[in-house]
């Protein structure tokens, strides 16, 4: 934390005294696991497409205690594969039924949009027939939608 910013917060008024610790970690080793079972083929190949070759120890953990039924909280640095340890689970259930369904809860729109973006690429990347059929009208298949304050009546109607 020597950092100038945090050396700016703490000389700035009316901060003394909330600062009560200071560490620097060090950095670690990736660490990868397999899932207790093996992924379905169709979200197998859309990692191996995608350049994901492996899965990290917390995102195989996740996706054994999701496919329990266990709730799962994931704590984990910025860009650490947060995101497939949700959507792992929910297109692997989506392969098995295509009806299913699943609600993501976020605190704020951002967050909520920049997720829309990634998981509506993993649907394209597990469900790629459906593509040509959505895009003539015909497709029924996953989708990813956003329901909040701005979501208009018939949009949500839709959803």
């Amino acid at each position: 934390m020597s950092t100038q910013f945090f050396q700016s917060l703490t000389a700035a008024e009316g901060y003394d005294g909330q600062l009560v610790a200071e560490a620097t970690e060090a950095g670690q080793a990736a660490r990868y696991a397999q899932p207790q079972a093996p992924l379905p083929e169709a979200l197998a190949a859309a990692l191996e497409r995608k350049g994901i070759h492996r899965l990290y120890s917390h995102q195989a953990e996740a996706l054994d205690l999701a496919r329990q039924g266990k709730h799962v909280t994931v704590v984990t640095p910025t860009a650490s594969g947060k995101t497939l340890c949700s959507a792992l689970p929910v297109l692997e259930a989506l392969l098995k039924d295509p009806q299913a369904k699943a609600l993501y809860l976020y605190p704020i729109k951002a967050l909520a949009q920049d997720q829309k973006g990634i998981l509506d690429d993993w649907i394209r990347a597990v469900f790629p027939a459906e593509l040509g059929k959505r895009e003539k009208g015909e497709g029924n298949g996953p989708r990813v939608e956003i329901y909040d304050g701005d979501t208009s009546p018939y949009q949500r109607s839709k959803i």
